[in-house]
């Protein structure tokens, strides 16, 4: 490693529930002390000593770390080596929507009972969710699924409250319906799952949930394919490039570009000059 220490943070208003760190070449030390809230994270490169409600671990790289609510801990490097890592903060209120969602009723947050988890597929997950969460160009519809994937998946597999199975779900079509309009309706403006659930007055975990099983994807991505679907039509009409991006709610004119031809295998400027061309039989 360089000798070169970069700590990037994620925090929005948008989405108070979650707070994102990567630090980079850290040697730094800590005291003993506590958060209230969920915090996650994982050694990317380097070792940790982890000292958790008095009992010590030896953290290493693609460890994930499990930091339950208002527990004494420190993480500190060993023989001052510097390490790298990645740390997520979530509100517990919000993440026992999702444990409601899971186990049905629950009372109070459900504490984790391993604090050190060895699980390939969920550090990754956990790498992946912090890059996107540190990117400014990523729509909040995106960063927020990725979160639920990332906690539904982890309290499903490590709290140990017995997952309720076969929960029936009515058939919301008109809350369906009305999310798609209201997502139509503003495919400019980067909104959030709570702009949608709050408009639809319903939990933003059911909203997820009922979506993508009467839709069979997720919110984040049927906004993005309904977008390509809006833009090709704009196309066919007299709009420039960095106006069709403008009015779909993309980052700039490269992300557009990106995207279409992720989607259509070809890029807007492509597909408009395909339909320009006279082809005689």
């Amino acid at each position: 490693m360089n000798n070169i220490k970069i700590s990037k943070i994620f925090k929005d208003d948008k989405i108070p529930f979650v707070e994102a760190r990567y630090v980079i070449n850290s040697a730094t030390h800590y005291t003993e002390h506590l958060h209230n809230t969920l915090s996650i994270g994982v050694i990317e490169d380097g070792q940790v000593s982890f000292t958790y409600d008095n009992k010590n671990f030896l953290l290493k790289p693609h460890d994930l770390v499990i930091i339950n609510p208002n527990i004494l801990h420190s993480c500190n490097p060993i023989q001052n080596e510097a390490r790298t890592y990645h740390m997520l903060y979530f509100d517990i209120d919000w993440c026992r929507g999702i444990q409601e969602n899971i186990f049905g009723k629950v009372d109070k947050f459900i504490n984790f009972d391993d604090v050190v988890i060895s699980d390939n597929k969920l550090f990754k997950s956990l790498i992946k969710l912090n890059f996107l969460l540190l990117d400014l160009d990523i729509s909040y519809l995106e960063k927020e699924e990725l979160i639920y994937e990332f906690l539904f998946n982890l309290f499903s597999k490590y709290t140990s409250s017995k997952l309720i199975k076969n929960n029936k779900y009515e058939q919301y079509n008109e809350v369906i319906t009305k999310s798609k309009e209201y997502m139509h309706q503003n495919l400019n403006l980067n909104i959030t799952i709570k702009d949608i659930s709050d408009y639809l007055n319903i939990s933003q975990f059911y909203f997820i949930k009922i979506f993508k099983l009467h839709t069979k994807t997720t919110p984040y991505k049927y906004m993005l394919n309904y977008k390509i679907i809006k833009a090709k039509k704009l196309l066919e009409k007299d709009f420039t490039l960095s106006q069709i991006a403008f009015d779909l709610g993309f980052s700039d004119q490269s992300h557009f570009n990106k995207v279409f031809k992720n989607y259509v295998a070809c890029t807007p400027n492509e597909y408009k000059q395909s339909m320009t061309i006279d082809i005689t039989v």
